[in-house]
């Protein structure tokens, strides 16, 4: 059970990265991807060359992070009950919409 926890609250916990990106919101509200480059190369003095190679790396992550949450999705889908798979999404939900 200790286990089964820990693993939801590592899944429901903010990578490392992002706290670095210092997310701005875009006229949607929620982060742009677009603003966090344009800070990143403002703050790191990044050039063209770099600039390219930093977005390409965050394109990745974001691609593996998506990846990672529909794995946990489908583990957590397999753990919980309906109800409880129900509340986790609506406190996901509330975590993204406030």
């Amino acid at each position: 059970m200790y286990k089964q926890l820990m693993s939801i609250l590592l899944i429901l916990s903010v990578p490392l990265t992002t706290y670095a990106f210092q997310p701005q919101q875009g006229s949607s509200g929620l982060p742009d991807k677009t603003l966090r480059i344009e800070h990143l190369t403002k703050a790191l003095g990044l050039n063209k060359k770099e600039k390219t190679k930093v977005e390409a790396i965050i394109n990745d992550e974001k691609m593996k992070i998506g990846a990672l949450h529909e794995e946990s999705r489908t583990r957590l889908q397999g753990l919980l009950t309906e109800e409880q798979m129900a509340e986790f999404d609506a406190l996901a939900q509330q975590r993204h919409h406030p």
